[in-house]
Parts: structure tokens; C-alpha cells; sequence
């Protein structure tokens, strides 16, 4: 994520959590712009692995929409490979 981009990148997945109830845990190496972004699920609740799947994909059309990419230093990895 561009470093100038970050404080929008963080408002908005918070609002996509909201909107998708669901917890999100932002973490990440701000300095260079590299940002994960974690939605908390109970993995057997199906209604809710769906909205944090919702919210995943989300924050992926966001990502790309500020300037940023999906994959970092951590590669494309098991959520991201569903997307």
C-alpha cells in the first residue's frame, strides 16, 4: 500500500468489518506500507466464515482501488488463494 494511503486503507477495512460484523485486527509494517489485515471468524459458523469471506474480498477490491497489491512478503497464502 503506498504509505500515504494507509490511514484510508485502515478506516475503510474498519468499516468493512462493521458492515460485515465482523472483527478485524489490523497489524503490519506501516512504514512501508505493508498492512494485514486478519477478520476474526468462528471457523464453525458457517454464517460468519461467509461474512468474513465478504469482508476479505472487500478489503482485496480496496487494496487495488488505493494503489496497493494483495500479496506481500507472505506470499499469496490459504484466504487468498479462495479469493
Amino acid at each position: 500500500m503506498p504509505r500515504s494511503r494507509v490511514p484510508e486503507l485502515i478506516e475503510r477495512v474498519e468499516l468493512i468489518g462493521e458492515r460485515n460484523k465482523t472483527f478485524v485486527v489490523n497489524f503490519g509494517h506501516a512504514g512501508d506500507g505493508n498492512i494485514h489485515v486478519n477478520y476474526m471468524c468462528d471457523r464453525d459458523d458457517p454464517d460468519a466464515v461467509r461474512r468474513a469471506r465478504t469482508a476479505v474480498r472487500e478489503t482485496f477490491e480496496v487494496a487495488v482501488e488505493l494503489g496497493g497489491t494483495i500479496s506481500g512478503e507472505h506470499g499469496i497464502g490459504y484466504v487468498k488463494a479462495h479469493t
